[in-house]
């Protein structure tokens, strides 16, 4: 074989598909029984539903969006502006209200960049809003939108997050859109006509100048090169023992970016209790993180179900819960909000912490690290072992796209020294 791609996330199947284009022989390892990583939909009443990643983000420019229109798949424009914020005793947050909220959230950011920029070591962000902006987080507006807008964005609780380096990213244009058929349509598409062997788990890679030994659950596979694509957090838990050991440098990386975590929660009801044509519902919760945001999945379907999050802290929180914990939780907030209320169906929560193929959602810039960390992430070891990944991609991460475009940028690598 001439390489052997570990992942069938969308960075190991973009890296695929490239080099088969140019006529390498490639196989995909996947530990799944599917592929997509953590791109993942499952149906629900017929109706597919993102339990990962879900939207294309700013479609215009992103290169997932001629994926998609080469798939055949219809998108959906989420509108932002269809919103209703309700406070603590259920009552409609007022337009104006939100309005100068939003700038005086805005201007706390400002603040607190500036003030972190002057200083001689990073700190996190709540750290330096706590600096210049005293008391802000109190605010239950505030606390709503550094969950909702920040923590949802960059996967990271506020206290985690570096002050100097957590928005160090770009980001395309428009609005964003889904896939009412489901984000895991794409990543079918792009595997097709690949090479995927699936539900094999990668023990130990050891390679050298006459090429890799792959170890998994079912054997030994061998071929020239390697590209690793498994999430940051595989490579954190020290799942895959590399041999000779990955260099220094790499390590220090590995273990200094942090992988995030967001999780989602559906719930199923048999009628639907909510306004049906609005798209988001917000909830000014008494905790960071907690159940803020709610998604009306009948605006893109036909399923009534709603979707709330955990985010930053929170977000680990839920992994500690059962499911029932969980539900009486959320079932405590809802007649808060809405007249009604009925008991759920059917209700689904994700733990991508505790998912031994991505222990996390998304990568952020942790306190401490740098754009460098992302470029180290991506370097080849030895012109033999390649990597990819969202984590990889600096301008990108924590995006499909990103993860996408370091395949791309993974495969050209190779390919460039191979030539030589």
């Amino acid at each position: 074989m001439d390489v052997i791609i570990i992942g069938a996330g969308f960075a190991g199947l973009a890296a695929a598909k490239k080099l088969q284009e140019e006529d390498y022989e490639v196989i995909v390892l996947e530990a799944r029984d599917r592929v997509g990583g953590r791109v993942y939909t499952e149906e629900v009443k017929s109706v597919p539903v993102d339990l990962g990643a879900a939207w294309i983000h700013r479609p215009n420019g992103n290169p997932v969006t001629p994926l998609a229109k080469a798939a055949g798949l219809q998108t959906y424009v989420t509108d932002d502006e269809s919103v209703i914020i309700y406070d603590a005793e259920g009552e409609v947050v007022d337009d104006d209200d939100l309005e100068a909220s939003e700038k005086t959230y805005e201007r706390m950011l400002e603040k607190a960049s500036g003030y972190a920029e002057k200083q001689d070591n990073d700190i996190n962000l709540l750290k330096a809003i706590e600096k210049t902006s005293p008391g802000a987080m109190q605010d239950p507006l505030i606390r709503y939108q550094m969950s909702a807008y920040t923590e949802f964005d960059f996967g990271g609780p506020i206290s985690n997050l570096s002050s100097w380096y957590y928005e160090d990213d770009k980001e395309f244009q428009g609005a964003d859109v889904i896939i009412p058929g489901g984000y895991q349509e794409i990543a079918e598409y792009l595997a097709k006509d690949l090479t995927i062997y699936r539900e094999i788990v990668i023990e130990g890679i050891e390679y050298g100048d006459d090429g890799v030994s792959v170890y998994s659950s079912d054997g030994e596979f061998e071929a020239d090169y390697v590209i690793v694509t498994v999430p940051l957090g595989v490579l954190k838990s020290g799942a895959i023992e590399f041999e000779p050991p990955l260099p220094q440098e790499k390590l220090a990386a590995i273990n200094r970016v942090e992988m995030g975590n967001v999780n989602r929660v559906v719930l199923v009801f048999k009628e639907a209790f909510w306004p049906v044509k609005t798209r988001w519902f917000g909830y000014l919760s008494d905790q960071l993180g907690k159940y803020v945001q709610f998604i009306n999945t009948r605006t893109f379907s036909g399923l009534n179900a709603l979707i709330t999050f955990g985010f930053g802290a929170y977000a680990e929180e839920i992994e500690r819960k059962s499911d029932n914990e969980i539900k009486d939780e959320i079932l405590e907030t809802l007649p808060e909000i809405f007249d009604g209320v009925t008991e759920p169906e059917r209700v689904i929560i994700t733990r991508w912490r505790k998912d031994r193929f991505a222990r996390g959602a998304y990568s952020y810039n942790s306190v401490g690290t740098t754009r460098k960390d992302s470029t180290t992430l991506a370097k080849p070891v030895s012109n033999v072992v390649y990597f990819a990944g969202e984590h990889t991609n600096a301008d990108y991460r924590g995006t499909v796209h990103g993860a996408y475009l370091s395949g791309l940028r993974a495969a050209e690598e190779l390919l460039d020294y191979d030539e030589d």
